[in-house]
């Protein structure tokens, strides 16, 4: 099978996940691309991504330069082509592809989305789009008339260790997403959940891997401010963005991902990752984090706006509660490796192809 993925919102290649951090998105083209060669080494997979041209092998992944998608379309003689995230490259007169897919991480809010519910070429030409959560399926589908596909974002098996969810771990929290997504919140609160933990005689630590970098972005006065408030706090350690392969061997030694969230969730790769590597979540009941979470089975799930009071005196609560507790998450149900999603997909396609 001969599979083709395009992807032109920032520059990466298949090597950023052990070099440095990188944004959910385009972590799931690598994790996908990568993994699928894993499960199917005789399938033929390119990446079309950067403004540059250049062509290499990347773990048997052949990345390519945007500029060479247009020249190759043309008599390329894929049997699938996905867009992620972007339809210009669906906009070309001829495709040589039997399927043509557009692989969405987000909802109607999200440009490429609008952008195909206002243009039936685009809805008639694109044969599914691959949605990663039941809010976006649902979400999605009432404004677009091509068929949906659930292909949720997946863990990585082979960076898993064995058995690491059963050991014991001190009383480490965790913030592992952008700063936008409730680490203000997490200021706020992180003194009172630290003396509360005291009083059980356990002085918790809290260490964040964040940053607009994961999105090769400057971070904005706002979020340095942030930055230099949450150094004035007690046992808060901030490490900034870090390789994909790193974060997993860190969540190894968490006990629980504190992630007061008020941006609304289509499929959080941040949860997904600290569940596959037996982290205790307490989060908000927004978007598609009810899907991930469970509450009391993997995390404590929290509803109402992570601003008000109410919420954050419940936050308080069960932050307290997790850190001086040891919970075990279990990951089963809607958290599911790439190379599962990989299988999933592929029997997809082939299906289609028929």
């Amino acid at each position: 099978m001969k599979i083709s993925f395009y992807s032109n919102r920032i520059r990466f290649d298949g090597t950023f996940l052990e070099k440095q951090g990188l944004g959910g998105s385009e972590s799931a083209l690598i994790n996908l691309s990568t993994c699928w060669k894993q499960v199917f080494p005789e399938d033929t997979i390119t990446v079309f991504n950067t403004f540059y041209r250049k062509t290499e092998e990347i773990n048997g992944v052949t990345w390519k330069g945007v500029v060479d998608f247009k020249s190759e379309c043309k008599n390329a003689n894929w049997d699938c082509f996905i867009s992620l995230r972007d339809t210009e490259p669906l906009l070309e007169p001829y495709i040589d592809s039997k399927l043509k897919f557009f692989w969405s991480q987000d909802d109607t809010n999200e440009i490429g989305i609008q952008q195909i519910a206002g243009n039936q070429f685009l809805q008639n030409r694109i044969d599914s789009i691959l949605v990663i959560s039941n809010h976006s399926f649902n979400d999605i589908k009432r404004v677009i008339s091509t068929p949906l596909f659930l292909m949720r974002n997946g863990y990585r098996k082979d960076w898993i260790r064995e058995g690491s969810e059963l050991t014991h771990r001190e009383a480490v929290a965790v913030y592992s997403s952008t700063p936008f997504r409730g680490l203000d919140v997490l200021a706020e609160v992180w003194p009172k959940i630290y003396e509360g933990c005291k009083k059980y005689n356990i002085a918790p630590e809290l260490r964040t891997y964040t940053g607009m970098g994961l999105y090769q972005q400057a971070d904005r006065p706002s979020e340095k401010q942030l930055y230099e408030y949450l150094s004035k706090l007690p046992k808060v350690t901030q490490f900034g963005p870090i390789p994909q392969r790193v974060l997993y061997d860190e969540l190894k030694k968490a006990r629980v991902m504190l992630y007061p969230n008020h941006f609304l969730e289509t499929g959080a790769m941040a949860v997904l990752e600290a569940l596959a590597n037996g982290v205790w979540v307490v989060t908000t009941d927004l978007g598609a984090l009810g899907e991930q979470v469970k509450d009391g089975k993997n995390g404590f799930l929290i509803s109402g706006n992570a601003r008000s009071p109410e919420y954050k005196e419940k936050f308080i609560e069960k932050a307290i509660d997790s850190l001086t507790n040891d919970y075990m998450p279990d990951s089963t149900g809607l958290i599911f490796s790439w190379q599962e999603q990989v299988e999933r997909l592929r029997n997809y396609i082939y299906n289609l192809l028929e």
